[in-house]
């Protein structure tokens, strides 16, 4: 305003204004953008959490639910803290990279049970089945039969053990108590007879079942290391097999202990005259009865709930829906419905003030109270100084942007001071050299992100060229850094304050007073020529406050106490040392002092600023906490699968673990079918489990499985079963070009519980990829007399292993048969046993054949694998026809073994179930147990 009363517009003081609001509404868009990024990421990162909540609740129900089909839940929760702790202690020897342990063990998980009923249930013409039906017919007969007996079983509260090939035996008042075992026992024998003639009418076959019944005490536990198996063990174990080999088909035979406990609530009749005669029940004088058939009401199975873990964790779902996809996703979208509207933003939570907290927290509630717990509301920041400091050094991806933004203010700034007064050649020059230094640092900083973008080799993760590399590596190390971040974040306020308050240097006190008061004496008007534009100054020390607080990954009390000093200095600036130029200044109030009224605006601002920054920060940390609670889930997840695969190879054979978790649960039967395979019984003999106890039996069983991890590669040995003293395993299950493999449906489950087992699969495809397959033709000796070649195939390793061919099975077998009686006579050696008056010395009886063979996975939540067919069913005759210390085997085996020039010797014709008189050879060993070789001479006729 001119003395005349004329107006002017002071187009300085406007430009500066526009350059100030400029400045205000980029950092309007910054914080938003920012804002918003972090609200995602956090949003992100706990439905992340939420989907590997579930995808662990789901891993712990599958790891039960394994678990249970192995093992009473006992038992169980014993083994499965013991599988979890060892593990751990494995983990701890890989983080500390010592060499770790084997995970093989052999604590003995034992108990007594006094009170209990046992169950056998025999396939009637089962060899005659095995041997006519085809792969998928006899798989799917037996998945039908067993299935159907499995919900029977658990709809009676009785046990099922295992499957001996068609033997199904089970017991009642083991896993859980069952008063009325008894009755439970003669029941569920009474519906398998129902069961599996309904499956033969459907099926249009002959079945029937022979079935004993007998009550008494027990031994339970697991034995061996490897394919664990909870297993029964005493001599009313063995009167309840007999039983069932001397009943009737379609008949329950019971011992007159269980009939004791009936209360002849069944109709019967004496037993069969064979039982009368049998040795073994006249030794514990048992009498038998027979119960007749009738009709008698029976649990509704589809009312029965499978008592898994599934169960109890989604009840409204079931077992198989918790492990697919389409549920799971359903699962994921309805919890971040809910838990989206509770994410917290505020640093105060006002609801919770007035409304308080919920006494029944939901599991991310508790979550959430926890990170209440470890968090500082009145500094921003985590209680624990371990988690602090994992906070702030992690990468400030924001960082770039944040310099960036810092610079554009520093441009406005020093346009702001250009404008408002004439600065001298210092502050050029210094306007000079920071903007310089600020040019280079921002190529630093954004260095590797425009490199990454302009980068089309997706080969080249970074450049070659030494100056390109150096600033790419510069520019990692300014995101990953947290001192040369509070380095850089130091430096740009200072040179921002520099240029803000250096012209406050310039400006005398009394040169302007007096200077004013010649106006007002000669003029009689105000005049605005000041040594610099207060408002300009107060809005350049806004931009370095708005500076101060635009930084992330910066400790927020620092930040604070920066802004704090900051505002404070200014504010002695303004009241203080240059009063007399912020009296004269306009004020953005008629009521209040100029000098007042930009205080008032600092102070605004200072809160403002602070409340945008606490925010911003509260929700970075959320963030933070999700990640931790993401990591700490997904090293559960990780860590439960480990479990699961460790269970898994304890039940199903190695080459068809992955298989199984692909189909897991979708109700899938699944087959094999080999041309070629051998199959070994060993018996050991000389022991009584009532003499020598269990511990004796899962010595040598431990023993047997630690020869069975020596014999691995394309031939390995697989442990089928342990069926009382007998040792069952088979050769060539996992051979490929011998095999058949194939299901009811082709369709696989969407969903699996981890990402090591889909990385797993792919590395078995590569490796199966890599392996070379090549064929060759050679004669068998025998074949070559009657006019007819052999086709053998042999695989090449990328090991050190010799060529396996297609008869090197049965070879494979007999070494391990081999190593099997040297472990016997070392345990023989090292360990003594008596009865009282003689030392007991155990021997092993070994029977080996080989053939084609069925193979397949039975039973829907308790899988079990096994192997059918004649050849199975003539190693089990060459064992028990066999002789103790020899390994007895088929004409075929002998003659598979010429090739290996391995002598054996003729033992004469046999007689064996199922196929009659058999002509059998021993394996000839001499006394140090190695292999006596064929002649010279006999070797070159054969050839």
């Amino acid at each position: 305003m001119h003395s005349d009363g004329s107006a002017e517009i002071e187009k300085e003081k406007v430009i500066s204004e526009c350059l100030y609001m400029v400045g205000l509404n980029f950092l309007g868009i910054y914080y938003r953008f920012t804002r918003e990024i972090v609200m995602r990421i956090t949003f992100i990162d706990k439905r992340e959490c939420v989907e590997e909540n579930f995808l662990l609740l789901a891993a712990k129900g599958q790891e039960k639910m394994l678990l249970m089909s192995m093992i009473p839940e006992q038992i169980a929760e014993k083994m499965e803290a013991d599988i979890q702790m060892r593990l751990l202690h494995l983990n701890d020897f890989n983080r500390r990279k010592r060499p770790s342990e084997t995970f093989m063990y052999r604590k003995l998980f034992v108990e007594t049970h006094d009170d209990v009923t046992i169950l056998y249930a025999d396939i009637v013409n089962f060899v005659y089945l095995s041997t006519t039906l085809n792969v998928k017919t006899l798989v799917g007969t037996l998945h039908d039969i067993y299935v159907r007996f499995d919900d029977a079983a658990l709809a009676l509260n009785v046990l099922r053990i295992q499957f001996l090939g068609d033997c199904y035996y089970c017991v009642a008042n083991v896993s859980t108590a069952n008063m009325d075992h008894a009755m439970s026992c003669v029941k569920l024998g009474l519906r398998m007879i129902k069961d599996i003639k309904q499956v033969g009418n459907e099926r249009s076959l002959q079945l029937s079942m022979r079935i004993g019944v007998h009550s008494g005490s027990v031994l339970s536990g697991v034995v061996g290391t490897n394919k664990w198996q909870f297993d029964i063990y005493s001599s009313d174990v063995d009167i309840a097999g007999r039983l069932e080999r001397t009943g009737v088909p379609g008949r329950v035979h019971i011992s007159d202990r269980t009939f004791a406990k009936l209360d002849k609530v069944f109709p019967y009749e004496n037993g069969p005259e064979k039982a009368q005669g049998d040795p073994l029940l006249q030794k514990y004088h048992i009498k038998t009865f027979l119960i007749l058939s009738l009709e008698v009401e029976f649990p509704d199975l589809k009312k029965v709930s499978s008592h898994t873990f599934s169960h109890q964790e989604f009840p409204e779902i079931g077992v198989k829906g918790v492990y697919s996809a389409e549920v799971l996703h359903n699962l994921v979208e309805e919890e971040m419905i809910i838990e989206s509207t509770t994410i917290p933003l505020e640093t105060t939570e006002i609801r919770r003030i007035f409304i308080g907290k919920s006494k029944n927290l939901t599991r991310f509630e508790k979550i959430e109270k926890n990170f209440d717990m470890n968090f500082s509301w009145l500094f921003v920041c985590f209680k624990s100084w371990r988690w602090e400091h994992n906070y702030m050094i992690q990468p400030d991806t924001h960082f770039k942007r944040s310099v960036l933004f810092s610079f554009v203010i520093i441009i406005l700034t020093i346009s702001m001071q250009a404008i408002n007064a004439r600065q001298n050649t210092r502050f050029w020059v210094f306007a000079v050299f920071g903007i310089t230094a600020l040019s280079f640092l921002l190529v630093v900083v954004w260095y590797r992100r425009i490199w990454d973008f302009h980068n089309t080799k997706w080969y080249q993760k970074k450049p070659r060229n030494k100056v390109s590399r150096w600033f790419f590596m510069h520019s990692d190390f300014a995101e990953c850094s947290l001192y040369f971040r509070i380095f850089i974040y130091f430096t740009i306020i200072v040179l921002h304050l520099s240029y803000t308050l250096s012209q406050l240097l310039d400006c005398q006190r009394f040169k302007v007073e007096n200077e004013q008061i010649e106006i007002i004496l000669l003029d009689d008007s105000i005049s605005n020529n000041l040594c610099f534009n207060p408002w300009a100054v107060t809005q350049c020390v806004l931009f370095n406050m708005i500076i101060i607080f635009l930084f992330s990954r910066i400790i927020y009390l620092l930040k604070l106490i920066i802004g704090l000093t900051v505002v404070i200095c200014y504010l002695i600036i303004i009241l203080v040392t240059h009063d007399f130029i912020y009296e004269r200044s306009p004020t953005c109030n008629n009521k209040l002092y100029p000098e007042y009224a930009h205080v008032f605006v600092v102070c605004v601002t200072l809160i403002v600023l602070n409340m945008l920054a606490r925010q911003l920060e509260f929700i970075n940390r959320v963030g933070y906490y999700w990640k931790r609670e993401l990591n700490k889930n997904q090293y559960d997840v990780k860590f439960v699968n480990n479990t699961i695969t460790r269970l898994i190879s304890n039940i199903l054979p190695s080459h068809i673990v992955d298989i199984y978790m692909e189909h897991q649960l979708s109700d899938e039967l699944y087959y094999e079918e080999y041309t070629n395979v051998a199959v070994m019984f060993a018996t050991i003999l000389n022991y009584d489990i009532t003499t020598v106890g269990m511990r004796l039996l899962n010595e040598i069983i431990c023993d047997f499985d630690e020869v069975l991890n020596t014999f691995r590669g394309v031939n390995k040995v697989e442990k089928i079963k342990i069926a009382g003293w007998t040792y069952m395993a088979a050769c060539g299950l996992n051979t490929t070009g011998t095999g058949h493999r194939g299901s009811t449906t082709k369709t696989s489950s969407s969903f699996s519980l981890s990402e090591k087992w889909r990385k797993r699969k792919l590395m078995t495809k590569l490796k199966r990829m890599s392996e070379k397959v090549v064929e060759f033709t050679t004669y068998s000796p025998r074949a070559s007399t009657a006019g007819s070649s052999k086709r053998r195939s042999v695989r090449m390793l990328n090991d050190e292993e010799e060529p396996t061919l297609d008869d090197d099975v049965v070879y494979v077998m007999a070494r391990f048969a081999l190593e099997l009686l040297r472990t016997m006579k070392q345990f023989n050696n090292q360990n003594i046993y008596s009865d009282g008056e003689n030392i007991i010395n155990g021997a092993l009886r070994i029977g080996i054949a080989n053939g084609p063979v069925m193979a397949g996975v039975v039973g829907l939540f308790k899988p079990h694998y096994d192997i059918w067919g004649n050849v199975v069913n003539m190693a089990s005759r060459m064992d028990s026809t066999g002789v103790a210390g020899s390994i007895q085997i088929t004409e075929e085996a002998a003659t598979a073994l010429e090739y290996r020039k391995v002598q054996c010797t003729y033992r004469g014709v046999t007689f064996v179930k199922g196929r009659g008189d058999t002509p059998t050879y021993f394996i000839d060993i001499d006394d140090q147990l190695n292999f006596k070789k064929l002649p010279q001479s006999e070797t070159d006729n054969s050839m």
